[in-house]
């Protein structure tokens, strides 16, 4: 096992990219990302179209933390991180995120992913984030995803969407297996020289 690279510190900043705790007025903007075509069938909605007053209703249930991902170059907001279902006992959560559908391919809204991992894995005891990755998504980024979390189960045709069934992955990610896969990049972005 190697040292972990994982940032004994929690910031909330990068020099390119900030999470800002979600308020009001940023309900129309998260709205719109949620319900966008490109992440309609991705992310918690998983197809559903709800209003805009369901979506305010629903979008902090669950939830321990989540956080905005803004550019810190004119402060536009390219996509949400969110850590739901914590389980104290066991040292579980789920990890969820969702990309503005322009932004989806740069890299300063993972940036902001990898500062919220890093957060969710020192600012509270976790020692493993889950997430569930609906096929219809998993297509779109699977080289990311398998070089970064571990696959833990398959469920088999288990969802429905546009038009068929598509397998749903569990995959996880622990401390070490952040630090070790990622632990460059978090120097980079959270002990910048």
């Amino acid at each position: 096992m190697t040292k972990s690279r994982l940032s004994s510190s929690a910031p909330l900043a990068s020099s390119r990219v900030s999470l800002s705790i979600i308020r009001p007025r940023d309900y129309p903007t998260l709205y719109e990302m949620a319900i966008a075509e490109e992440n309609l069938g991705r992310w918690i909605f998983y197809g559903g179209t709800p209003t805009f007053e369901q979506f305010v209703a629903t979008f902090t249930e669950g939830v321990l933390c989540q956080f905005a991902i803004a550019s810190r170059a004119n402060s536009t907001i390219g996509g949400i991180c969110r850590l739901t279902h914590a389980n104290f006992r066991h040292g579980t959560a789920n990890l969820s995120t969702v990309i503005a559908p322009e932004f989806q391919g740069s890299l300063w809204p993972m940036e902001g992913l990898v500062l919220f991992i890093n957060y969710a894995f020192v600012q509270f005891r976790i020692r493993k984030l889950y997430v569930e990755v609906p096929g219809v998504a998993y297509q779109h980024m699977e080289d990311g995803l398998a070089r970064l979390f571990d696959l833990e189960g398959l469920l088999r045709d288990h969802e429905w969407h546009l038009g068929r069934y598509w397998d749903t992955r569990i995959m996880s990610l622990t401390p070490q297996g952040f630090s070790d896969r990622m632990g460059y990049i978090i120097e980079r972005i959270v002990s910048p020289s």
